[in-house]
């Protein structure tokens, strides 16, 4: 596999990433699949069919702080496929079978999700500025 990017590379990349199936930027590239994805994520790259990630999603994460079996379900839910960022934000990464589960989460959560980066994963990103308080009462009651 191919090291480093030819700057003839990086246009081509630029130009046919929205369009180009993941399989075949891996043969056209000669590269493995995360290290396109990676270069298209410090780019700033999505599919067509996809919104670009947005600073400004927001949701209400209060309900995380409740003392009820729904809120443990969806503590533990977290725990297993999410995880709280420094950048002040919740993501919840699922693959695209299970979009319904994420679907409900983000409406447990007052906000929706987003598809990016990917054909086969969606993913919950809710930004907060009462995540950090948020984080540090779920893990002192856990």
């Amino acid at each position: 596999m191919a090291t480093g990017w030819t700057k003839e590379e990086e246009e081509l990349i630029i130009q046919i990433y929205p369009n180009t199936k993941r399989s075949e930027l891996v043969k056209i590239f000669n590269r493995r699949a995360d290290t396109i994805d990676k270069f298209a994520r410090r780019r700033g790259l999505v599919k067509s069919n996809q919104t670009k990630l947005c600073c400004n999603r927001k949701g209400d994460l209060t309900p995380l702080l409740n003392d009820s079996l729904e809120t443990y379900y969806w503590v533990g839910f977290i725990l297993a496929d999410g995880c709280f960022q420094r950048t002040n934000q919740l993501m919840v990464t699922l693959a695209v079978n299970d979009v319904d589960h994420l679907e409900e989460f983000a409406k447990y959560l007052k906000t929706t999700i987003r598809y990016i980066y990917s054909d086969t994963q969606v993913v919950l990103a809710v930004l907060a500025t009462i995540l950090c308080l948020a984080s540090i009462c779920l893990i002192q009651t856990i």
